[in-house]
């Protein structure tokens, strides 16, 4: 069976490309296959719940509005009805095992003046005032919980912003808050936690009417962790995919080298293909000879010489076309008289 002939440089190069490929590809894979890598996975120790909550009541004074003594949450409320706000504050923690706890809580409102609306507040003064001491605790199980019952009467801070207010002479927009807040660190087996949280009301003075907004945690799932590092399963479908590309690369490497054979370039046929390829917009072929008298031709060095004399006489350059392409390797430059050529040739 006869081999297809191929340029040498062309054939090499291709090999060479091959086995390139070959090479890196094999490595890549068997890397990916000995050493795929591995996986971060977190792996819980201690797991535990956690959550802030405050819930409140408002006490009403003698009034021939209401029929009961009191009005639940998140309502209107007249404030010269309003006797006394009922709240109750309570912090849970559950653990997954016993744990040593240790920390503190209290309970403050800071009433504060500002001006300005929505997210664009500019607090003018601030006063906090404690309404339960810090109290510390210490516990060991795997749950604990605080639960503290207060009553905040709504006359005593107006009396607070009124007489600031005298004394300073600025009368501004004010507001009271009231916060539990818990702070604690707990021991485990596996490390330690250090939690805090906050549950508040928030409550307008000095107006006719208010509500209560209400700031508590949601009930939060967390976790001791620890990374480790898991190996992982090596990919089949890359695998499968690494493969048959390898398979096609070893098969056209060996079609390259048994199926085919190199041959050296025709240098001719490469310079006559650069000349139609440089200047082929401007040859006109003929389909009769050109055969003028000998004593009238020029030949010239090279191709460019002939399209320079071609500019200058703002003539054409012509060849008699054959279907041999080597017998197109003769052009002309025809003034009138006077023929100029270039003959292609290539020494051995």
């Amino acid at each position: 069976m006869r081999k297809g002939q191929i340029r040498k440089d062309i054939r090499l190069g291709s090999i060479i490309l091959c086995m390139a490929i070959l090479g890196v590809s094999l490595t890549l894979l068997s890397f990916k296959f000995i050493n795929p890598g591995f996986d971060e996975n977190k792996v819980p120790l201690y797991s535990y719940e956690s959550q802030g909550t405050v819930n409140y009541e408002v006490t009403l004074k003698p009034n021939s509005l209401y029929d009961k003594k009191s009005l639940g949450e998140d309502q209107v409320y007249l404030s010269n009805l309003v006797d006394f706000i009922d709240t109750t504050y309570s912090y849970n923690f559950t653990g997954e095992r016993v744990a040593e706890v240790k920390g503190n809580y209290e309970i403050v409102a800071v009433i504060e003046g500002y001006i300005g609306e929505g997210d664009r507040l500019t607090t003018l003064w601030r006063k906090e005032i404690p309404v339960l001491a810090n109290n510390n605790f210490s516990i060991k199980d795997k749950t604990f919980s605080i639960t503290k019952k207060m009553s905040l009467k709504l006359q005593d801070f107006n009396d607070i912003v009124q007489k600031i207010s005298e004394e300073s002479k600025v009368t501004a927009q004010t507001k009271v808050t009231a916060s539990m807040n818990v702070v604690f660190d707990a021991k485990t087996d596996k490390g330690e936690i250090k939690k805090t949280s906050e549950s508040s009301i928030e409550i307008p003075l000095a107006g006719s009417y208010f509500m209560i907004n209400k700031k508590q945690g949601e009930n939060i799932s967390e976790a001791i962790e620890e990374v480790k590092l898991v190996p992982r399963v090596a990919d089949t479908k890359l695998l499968t995919l690494g493969g048959t590309g390898i398979g096609i690369v070893v098969v056209a490497l060996l079609i390259l080298i048994f199926k085919t054979q190199s041959v050296e370039e025709n240098v001719f046929d490469s310079k006559l293909k650069k000349i139609f390829k440089r200047h082929g917009t401007r040859l006109i072929a003929l389909s009769s000879e050109i055969a003028p008298k000998s004593e009238l031709q020029s030949r010239v060095r090279s191709m460019e010489d002939l399209v320079k004399i071609s500019d200058e006489l703002l003539k054409p350059i012509v060849y008699k076309h054959s279907d041999n392409d080597k017998e197109n390797s003769k052009f002309w430059v025809i003034d009138e008289d006077r023929f100029y050529f270039f003959q292609l040739e290539v020494s051995n």
